[in-house]
């Protein structure tokens, strides 16, 4: 699953605009990860493009080393802004800045909420290992004993669809 590592060392051929898929190397076994972006942030990266491109670097990279800060911390040779830069925007511009439909903040969590959330969702709609392995990187015997006994049953699944189609209901409905 995406880490910011990933989103930092982003390249502009890591991009299918026209799938609105990400690809890109996993840091954890090197196998190839496939992620789908949302239309808009599609939209939003194609308007930031020429932009990165006026920056040295910003041909190849998302996020070229040139737009970062060039005083203050340690100097790296990397060709693209810091993991630590990225979950600074993330947090300073992006979560922090987010309003919900009913005006109040987003939750602040982790990628790794993201991470789990996203695979349950895979696994709930299609039971495929093999889907979330492609997202995840992991292999499947990791992503077995990890949501194996996540997945929910088809009586369990009934039950949470019902209770999620009345939410003003406080219990169980066989209870």
């Amino acid at each position: 699953m995406l880490f910011r590592s990933d989103i930092a060392a982003a390249r502009w051929e890591d991009f299918d605009f026209e799938n609105y898929v990400f690809s890109y190397g996993a840091k954890k076994n090197g196998s190839r990860c496939i992620v789908p972006i949302d239309p808009l942030w599609a939209e939003i990266l194609l308007r930031w493009k020429p932009k990165a491109a006026e920056l040295e670097g910003g041909d190849e990279w998302v996020f070229p080393k040139a737009l970062g800060s060039t005083n203050g911390g340690p100097k790296t040779s990397s060709p693209t802004i810091s993991e630590k830069t990225i979950r600074k925007w993330l947090n300073e511009k992006v979560r922090d800045l987010a309003r919900l439909p009913d005006g109040s903040r987003v939750q602040k969590l982790s990628p790794h909420h993201w991470r789990h959330t996203n695979t349950m969702r895979i696994l709930l709609a299609t039971n495929d290992y093999y889907l979330a392995k492609l997202v995840l990187g992991d292999e499947i015997r990791t992503i077995e004993k990890r949501y194996s006994s996540m997945v929910l049953s088809d009586n369990s699944r009934k039950s949470l669809h019902q209770i999620l189609a009345n939410p003003t209901r406080t219990s169980h409905p066989d209870i």
